[in-house]
């Protein structure tokens, strides 16, 4: 019989990835647009906007860069099981950025709803897509 010792947690996390065709600045702008919550029930939802925005780790540019990121971390596209450094590379080829970021279910609500929702947009100028889960 094994016995663990110490602090045992079942947190997850998972990865996401941005493909922005536009500049760091108006990242935030877009990602408010698509994920600002407005209502007129007297429910107050956590800010979406600024924890994806916190949780944000790597800006790629390159496609080298891209690569070693996901080679690094093993990543696969959670939808279809594809390697994610072919969609990114797609929109890297096309001038987009690649941004990186990874939410844990063990930080505010906001986070660990995030954390724990399959995320896919895409429009003209942005595609949001989660990656691994762990």
């Amino acid at each position: 019989m094994k016995i663990r010792n110490g602090f045992v947690s079942n947190s997850s996390s998972s990865s996401f990835i941005i493909a922005f065709d536009g500049d760091e600045d108006k990242l935030e702008k877009k990602i408010k647009e698509i994920f600002g919550i407005k209502t007129k029930y007297p429910i107050k939802f956590p800010d979406i906007t600024q924890t994806i925005m916190d949780c944000i780790g790597e800006k790629y540019s390159d496609i080298d860069g891209i690569k070693e990121f996901m080679n690094n971390h093993d990543m696969e596209d959670e939808k279809d099981g594809t390697e994610v450094d072919t969609t990114a590379i797609k929109y890297l080829k096309k001038g987009w950025t690649i941004y990186t970021g990874e939410f844990d279910d063990q930080n505010d609500a906001a986070e660990a709803m995030l954390c724990n929702s399959e995320i896919e947009y895409k429009d003209k100028e942005i595609y949001i897509w989660s990656a691994e889960g762990y």
